[in-house]
């Protein structure tokens, strides 16, 4: 039974979330959430159902395998940014934090659109082009203010397009000496169909090995069947030929 989870560089068990307020928990709920690619929540019942529907998601998102994180991608859909409160919790220090495994919503690109009249603490840490990856994984950056400022309307988020988010998971797991999922399963998929053509190479060869055996049986007997015809012609010439000469004698 899993009793703590790392998400995003830091350690959760129920003892921890249960110290967070509400707010807290909603916020961590819907950024798990968005990693798993399923719908965020408006808010919870009570402090119990935040508690218990948040360790919930965390466990879900520890237990889930890379191909199972943000299944919304495959479907075409994007992944809606979590609510967060009015005015973003503070974030102590916003620390760098430890990604598991980067999903197509971290590789949204900021867009500044205008500076904000309000929560200016690490503004200018923020560059157009940047992406939520890069505010998770920087100093003094949390992709909570990025997320804030774009339900604000200062900033707005970039969807990546394929290419820009497979070179940019290819380079995470590059950058950090990791193995890339997909590059196994790229080969996997190429293993098997090599092993598939191999295979339907092989009963190629046999069933054209067969159609030649065949062919020769079948020509062997037809010859046969033709020297036995030409000897009964003969045997019936030769016949004919003896009786016409006794008949002349």
């Amino acid at each position: 039974m899993t009793d703590k989870v790392e998400f995003q560089g830091k350690t959760y068990t129920v003892d921890s979330l249960s110290k967070q307020t509400e707010a807290d928990l909603l916020s961590l709920r819907n950024l798990v959430a968005e990693n798993l690619g399923v719908a965020k929540i408006k808010g919870f019942k009570d402090i119990d159902q935040a508690r218990d529907a948040t360790w919930k998601a965390l466990v879900k998102f520890a237990e889930t395998p890379d191909e199972g994180l943000a299944s919304n991608e495959k479907s075409g859909k994007k992944a809606a940014a979590p609510k967060e409160p009015k005015e973003p919790r503070h974030v102590k220090g916003a620390e760098p934090a430890t990604v598991k495994r980067p999903t197509r919503g971290m590789f949204r690109k900021i867009q500044k659109i205008k500076d904000p009249d309000r929560v200016k603490e690490r503004w200018d840490n923020y560059k157009d082009g940047m992406t939520v990856l890069e505010t998770i994984e920087g100093a003094n950056m949390t992709p909570l203010d990025i997320y804030w400022y774009a339900e604000q309307g200062f900033v707005k988020l970039i969807d990546p397009t394929e290419e820009e988010f497979q070179a940019g998971v290819a380079a995470w797991y590059q950058r950090n000496g990791l193995d890339n999922p997909a590059d196994a399963k790229k080969k996997r998929e190429e293993e098997r169909a090599k092993a598939k053509a191999e295979k339907d190479a092989a009963k190629a060869a046999e069933a054209e090995a067969k159609a030649k055996a065949k062919a020769e049986k079948d020509a062997a007997k037809a010859a046969e069947k033709e020297a036995a015809a030409k000897a009964k012609a003969d045997k019936a010439a030769a016949d004919k030929a003896a009786a016409d000469a006794k008949k002349t004698a």
